[in-house]
């Protein structure tokens, strides 16, 4: 499948075989229907068993289906990564040096307590990350804890630095355990912009908070 697109941003097409998504995270694939037959489009939670799986049927297949445990072998060919992926020509990408304003956002909690944390505090609408208008913010988030994040900023789209020069235009982020990642953005919309963890119990325990652009 062809990539053409990243939570609706356009990309520079890449051709892969599987997709990582974290939660909250879009793609845009396009698929050549060249093949006869019954074929299994299928998704898989890491670490997990289960799958749940469509079928693409070719019409007037009279193909058998694929048993419920088949696992196609695709799932184990070529995986899409953030450093595959460039901004497509046209696209306006944040210049990445010189940032007006920089942020550490450190990542941190445990599945033992279920409480997550950024910058090590829980959720306060009087944290708020207070930013004036049209200025080059980046983040940099560290991720302590022992399980991936994707992070979700609203209201804005930033370009990840993912050392090609011309680093894709997302809103969400998977940072991955023991990984620091870098994002750069303009902060052109005003208003108070919720800034959280999407998968939904991390966000629910704490990590979560609030940019307010426009002082």
């Amino acid at each position: 499948m062809t990539v053409t697109h990243t939570d609706g941003q356009p990309v520079e097409p890449v051709e892969v075989d599987t997709l990582r998504l974290g939660m909250g995270e879009r793609y845009d694939v396009l698929v050549t229907a060249n093949t006869p037959g019954d074929w299994q489009l299928a998704a898989k939670v890491e670490g997990a068993a289960p799958m749940v799986r469509a079928i693409l049927r070719s019409k007037g297949s009279s193909a058998s289906l694929p048993p419920v445990t088949f696992q196609p072998a695709e799932l184990q060919k070529k995986l899409l990564t953030y450093s595959m992926l460039k901004a497509a020509p046209g696209s306006f990408v944040p210049p990445a040096d010189n940032p007006d304003i920089t942020l550490p956002i450190r990542l941190s909690g445990g599945m033992g307590t279920y409480v997550w944390k950024m910058n090590n505090q829980l959720f306060s609408m009087k944290d708020r990350i207070a930013i004036e208008q049209q200025r080059l913010v980046q983040f940099q988030f560290e991720n302590s804890s022992m399980m991936p994040h994707p992070m979700h900023l609203h209201g804005h789209f930033f370009q990840l630095d993912n050392g090609t020069g011309r680093g894709l235009l997302k809103d969400t982020v998977i940072v991955d355990p023991k990984q620091t990642v870098t994002v750069n953005w303009i902060s052109d919309n005003p208003g108070s912009w919720a800034f959280h963890c999407h998968n939904a119990y991390h966000q629910a325990g704490g990590m979560m908070g609030v940019v307010k652009v426009g002082l």
